[in-house]
């Protein structure tokens, strides 16, 4: 399969299954809000789930609901991953080349960054993140922030991400991804309206 049909396949199936995920991962997240004393088995039978995928999930709990835990959006991201990936942290970038699966990575977020937004939760942002997820691609945030203008208003936000798989060559690598949402807006909100540029290099 060449590098275009491995973009358009992965899109095909990110668009198939992110709505259906979206209900089912957030079954499960309000499951475990209401059980926190669940086991992986309990999981395995109420969600009809693989008990590796299970016992998987599980093991978020601590991590996501502890004291300073990562919260509601990480575990909702990190049980999509499970569910798409059988639990075994598999990605379907693994096995090409550093050169295709960047380039696979860069095709498939560009055809979601076109446009102008004017949400105010950063519904367009939010998308990227989702499709990611239900491409199987394991990537993960390392930290978003504003840039201001001289007067201290907010003019864009940046995002950095890491993709990580492993190569052709057996290698652990990692994929190091920007994402900016640049105010479209007036002078007084330039951040009614935005636009956003995507990459990993």
């Amino acid at each position: 399969m060449d590098e275009r049909a491995i973009a358009q396949e992965l899109t095909r199936i990110a668009k198939s299954l992110v709505s259906v995920l979206d209900d089912m991962e957030k079954e499960i997240l309000d499951y475990l809000y209401g059980h926190r004393t669940t086991t992986p088995y309990e999981l395995h039978q109420q969600f009809k789930l693989d008990i590796n995928d299970a016992v998987t999930i599980y093991d978020l709990m601590p991590t996501g609901f502890g004291p300073g835990g990562r919260g509601e959006r990480w575990m909702l991201d990190q049980i999509r991953k499970i569910l798409l990936r059988g639990g075994h942290g598999k990605s379907s970038l693994d096995g090409m080349p550093n050169v295709v699966a960047r380039k696979t990575v860069n095709d498939l977020i560009s055809r979601h960054t076109k446009g102008i937004f004017s949400d105010q939760s950063w519904e367009a942002v939010n998308k990227v993140w989702k499709i990611l997820n239900a491409a199987a691609i394991d990537w993960h945030s390392v930290g978003s922030e504003y840039q201001k203008n001289d007067r201290g208003v907010p003019i864009r936000k940046e995002w950095k991400f890491e993709v990580e798989f492993l190569n052709n060559n057996g290698k652990q690598t990692t994929l190091y991804g920007t994402l900016i949402a640049s105010g479209a807006g007036s002078v007084d909100s330039p951040l009614e309206k935005y636009d956003i540029i995507a990459y990993v290099s």
